[in-house]
């Protein structure tokens, strides 16, 4: 699983160039690539994220898939730079520290964002996910 971010993106090309990786018939996206029972994907980016700003097409870590919220929640400082109508993580290599110490403080809303990678994924090993009760 790659980040969908230029270093990410462009390790998952080399990888579908190199070797003969091809799209998942299973899971028609574009972000996946299997060769014999070998998968491939780069992280989709959350609605939320689509609908703040394309920057984050090229330009999502794993960070990027919990919302502003939770990172300021936990202490992971955001900035809004000039012109931008969005908010980027201002230390990246920090945050990746700090969110790995306050794993322990999120809750299962969270992590709703993971909701779609995680139903790729279920569909790619045949898992059910199971169901919320009350839904």
């Amino acid at each position: 699983m790659f980040d969908s971010d230029k270093e990410g993106i462009s390790q998952f090309n080399a990888i579908k160039k190199n070797h003969n990786f091809i799209e998942d018939e299973k899971n028609k996206n574009e972000y996946i690539l299997h060769n014999e029972n070998k998968y491939i994907m780069t992280l989709p980016v959350p609605y939320f994220r689509k609908n703040k700003a394309d920057w984050y097409l090229d330009n999502l870590c794993i960070e990027y898939m919990f919302k502003d919220e939770t990172l300021e929640r936990i202490g992971i400082e955001l900035e809004e730079k000039r012109g931008n109508l969005y908010k980027t993580i201002k230390n990246l290599d920090s945050a990746k520290g700090m969110l790995q110490k306050k794993l322990n403080v999120l809750t299962k809303d969270d992590y709703s964002p993971f909701e779609e990678l995680l139903s790729v994924i279920a569909k790619i090993i045949d898992f059910q996910l199971p169901i919320e009760r009350g839904a």
